[in-house]
């Protein structure tokens, strides 16, 4: 391989690398919010009151933001399905709480919980249950 070849290469690859990292803006956040800056759930998540093919879920966060639940009959939540609860604010004590429905009978059912910050959007930790 001669001199001329390899740097012919390097500069393909070069260009390459230049239009993926031109594609990725969209798909990457562009900031990565502090965990400061996070919403928090202290008092961890509680569920319960399941009757039927409904259940409650309900959490408390530390400022005024909407609680979202996703929920799957898989651990994997290969086809989740999301539930966003009314703002959380002083009002309530920033606790929120949603109804799950339509949950299949006799199937264990998988959760996961965060928070979504009122003004900013940044989401918290998940919580798995």
């Amino acid at each position: 391989m001669s001199q001329f070849d390899l740097k012919r290469r390097r500069v393909i690859q070069a260009v390459g690398a230049v239009g993926a990292g031109l594609l990725l803006p969209g798909v990457a956040p562009a900031v990565i919010a502090s965990v400061q800056d996070r919403p928090k759930m202290a008092d961890g998540v509680q569920s319960g009151d399941v009757f039927g093919d409904k259940a409650i879920v309900w959490s408390r966060s530390d400022r005024p933001s909407r609680m979202v639940v996703e929920w799957d009959t898989r651990s994997m939540f290969t086809q989740p399905r999301r539930v966003v609860s009314a703002l959380a604010d002083q009002r309530t004590d920033f606790t929120a709480r949603v109804e799950l429905s339509g949950l299949p009978v006799d199937q264990a059912i998988f959760y996961r919980v965060s928070f979504e910050d009122a003004q900013t959007g940044v989401a918290s930790e998940p919580w798995f249950g």
